[in-house]
């Protein structure tokens, strides 16, 4: 469905390299997160096998989230 998702959103306007992101199981040990720019975001999520419930996040707060995950990476090092 994420295909379609991306689809409908480029066709009515969004830039296909909008930043998304897919999270799988929010909050729970087994989460996944995947991210991909919007055109990409069907098979990013097929590729990472991606199952249910699953949050979609479309826009800038996905490059900001990005950042602030690799700012964090980098003070535990």
């Amino acid at each position: 469905h994420f295909t379609e998702i991306a689809e409908q959103l480029m066709s009515h306007g969004l830039p296909a390299t909008t930043p998304a992101m897919c999270v799988s199981s929010l909050s729970y040990p087994h989460q996944t997160t995947v991210s991909s720019p919007l055109a990409d975001l069907g098979d990013a999520v097929a590729e990472a096998n991606v199952t249910p419930p699953t949050l979609l996040i479309v826009g800038d707060v996905v490059g900001w989230w990005q950042r602030l995950q690799s700012d964090i990476a980098q003070q535990e090092r």
